[in-house]
C-alpha cells in the first residue's frame, strides 16, 4: 500500500469513529505512522484529505454494491444483502462524521456528498426499474419520486434529530425503514417471495 492510500485509510477510520471536527492532522499522521511533513507532502490541508477520504469511502461502497448485484443482477437476495450491509455500516458510523462535514466543511459537502447522493439516487432508480421489469415492484410507481424518497429517508438516519443513537439502533431503524418501504412498493409476487425467504431463514435459525 502506498503512503497516500495508507493516510486515506487511516483518516477514514478516525473520521468514521470520531467525526470530522475533532480529528486533527496530527491525529491522522500518528494513526498512519507518518510524519506531519509527509502528510502535507501528499495533502494540501484537511479539506483536501477529507474530500479524498470521502471519495475512497464512496468508491468502496459502490464496488461492494456492484459485487453483490454483479453476481446475478437484481434479485431479492441481492437487495436484502445490500440492505444488510448498509445497515451494518450505519451502525459503525459516528453521526458527527456527516454532521461535521455539513456544518464545518460546506464546500466539501457541496462537492462530494451531494454528488454521492446523486449517484445513489441513480442506483436506486436502476434497482426499482429492474424490480418492475421482473414483476417484483409495482408498475405504477413514479421511479423518480421513489428513488429520491428512498435516498432522503437514508439521509434522515445520518443525523440524530429523529432517531438519537442513545435510544435507537440505527441498523434496526434502517432495516425497519427498508422493510416498510419495500413492502409498500412490492407486488404480490414480491411479497410472496419475501414470505418464502423469511420462512426459510426462520427454519435455519
Amino acid at each position: 500500500m502506498n503512503v497516500p492510500q495508507r493516510i486515506i485509510e487511516a483518516s477514514a477510520e478516525l473520521f468514521i469513529k470520531h467525526g470530522a471536527r475533532s480529528i486533527t492532522m496530527n491525529d491522522i499522521a500518528a494513526e498512519a505512522g507518518v510524519s506531519k511533513k509527509t502528510l502535507y507532502e501528499h495533502f494540501v490541508n484537511k479539506d483536501d484529505l477529507l474530500g479524498r477520504t470521502l471519495d475512497f469511502l464512496h468508491a468502496e461502497g459502490v464496488a461492494e454494491r456492484e459485487e453483490v448485484v454483479g453476481k446475478g443482477g437484481f434479485t431479492i437476495e441481492a437487495m436484502l444483502e445490500i440492505t444488510r450491509r448498509t445497515a451494518l455500516k450505519f451502525n459503525s458510523i459516528n453521526p458527527n462524521f456527516i454532521i461535521d462535514i455539513k456544518k464545518y466543511h460546506p464546500l466539501i459537502w457541496k462537492e462530494k456528498v451531494e454528488k454521492m447522493d446523486k449517484e445513489n439516487i441513480e442506483f436506486n432508480a436502476w434497482m426499482i426499474k429492474e424490480g418492475i421489469k421482473k414483476g417484483l415492484f409495482r408498475s405504477d410507481l413514479n421511479v423518480d419520486i421513489i428513488s429520491k424518497l428512498l435516498q432522503e429517508q437514508i439521509n434522515m438516519l445520518v443525523g440524530e434529530d429523529v432517531f438519537p443513537g442513545d435510544k435507537f439502533s440505527r441498523a434496526e431503524v434502517f432495516q425497519t425503514m427498508m422493510e416498510v418501504f419495500g413492502r409498500g412498493i412490492a407486488t404480490d409476487k414480491m411479497l410472496k417471495k419475501l414470505s418464502e425467504f423469511d420462512n426459510t431463514k426462520t427454519k435455519q435459525m
